[in-house]
């Protein structure tokens, strides 16, 4: 299996969803992406170098700045995919990201909005 190049991929498979993804998909993608690239994460101990990490973390709020505009997504997908229909799958460099599931632990309340917070400028 042939994983494709961080520059190669279109915003879709940066973020891991499929060209119907709803907003609110997009943005959990978004900051599950920002998630999994932090400096902090697991991604930053030797499974990328800190410039690919750092080059993910750029296409990844650049692909949520335009798929998280209607418009601008819109003109994205004429642009990229030419009107045709396009079905684009998950990417494969992703599917091991998937949320943990630690059964002694709950998720606190209001842990998206800290994290939201975290990441805003």
């Amino acid at each position: 299996m042939k994983i494709k190049n961080i520059k190669a991929m279109d915003f879709y498979e940066v973020l891991n969803v499929g060209k119907s993804a709803s907003h609110q998909e997009i943005e959990r993608a978004y900051y599950l992406g920002k998630t999994t690239y932090h400096p902090k994460s697991l991604a930053s101990y030797s499974l990328l170098s800190e410039e690919e990490r750092q080059i993910m973390l750029r296409r990844i709020e650049k692909a949520f700045m335009i798929l998280g505009d209607p418009e601008k997504r819109r003109l994205y997908d004429l642009k990229v995919f030419d009107d045709k229909l396009v079905s684009k799958e998950n990417a494969f460099f992703r599917k091991s990201t998937q949320k943990l599931v630690i059964e002694d632990v709950r998720e606190k309340k209001g842990i998206w909005k800290k994290f939201r917070a975290l990441f805003s400028h």
